[in-house]
């Protein structure tokens, strides 16, 4: 079944600027094998940044959460923000779409 994850990201609109960058950098979206993946950030809190990802599958999901490089990527953040940086996560099942 589909899923749906959203990490919500918050620090500094200065460090938000390198996470980007890092992101970027790094081709997080592109390496973490999600069929359609958005990084996005708040108009009115700069310092904010989204993470939309659609899976097709919740194994492709979990491979995902369980793979090296992404808890390589996560360490690298916490760097580069001096540990400046909280996140939360949410996973959502996929009802419908179109």
């Amino acid at each position: 079944m589909p899923k749906v994850s959203l990490l919500a990201l918050h620090t500094s609109p200065e460090l938000a600027t390198e996470v980007v960058a890092y992101y970027l950098r790094e081709r997080i979206l592109e390496v973490s094998g999600a069929s359609a993946a958005y990084l996005l950030q708040d108009d009115t809190e700069p310092g904010r940044l989204v993470v939309v990802a659609h899976w097709d599958t919740e194994d492709g999901y979990t491979a995902w959460q369980n793979a090296p490089v992404r808890a390589r990527f996560t360490e690298e953040i916490a760097a580069i923000t001096g540990g400046a940086i909280t996140a939360s996560n949410s996973e959502l099942k996929v009802l419908h779409q179109s």
